[in-house]
């Protein structure tokens, strides 16, 4: 997974570089940036060191990702919320990742 940010969103991007989420932050202006077709795209907010962002998928199901940086800032922790929808009950899992060094 590759991680890339600017003022306005952070991209994430599988091994192949397929875009595959976009969190979108707030800022001063009302323009928000073009997305990439397919990604998900989660309305973010910086809690202090936590980036929590929120995602509505079709059916209504609401997802809530927070992410922390772990051991010294080499491991990126995902804690993932979705809430029950449709008969599924809600669920809660963790993700991590860990920094490599570019090849």
């Amino acid at each position: 997974m590759s991680v890339t940010q600017t003022e306005q969103v952070l991209c994430f991007a599988d091994s192949a570089g397929t875009m595959r989420q976009e969190i979108v932050l707030p800022t001063h202006e009302s323009d928000s940036p073009a997305h990439v077709a397919g990604a998900r795209v989660f309305r973010g907010k910086w809690k202090g060191k936590k980036l929590e962002a929120r995602f509505t998928e079709r059916g209504g199901m609401k997802l809530t990702q927070t992410m922390t940086l772990a051991e010294r800032g080499e491991v990126l922790v995902v804690r993932s919320k979705a809430g029950s929808s449709d008969g599924m009950p809600s669920r809660e899992d963790r993700v991590y990742y860990r920094r490599t060094k570019a090849e």
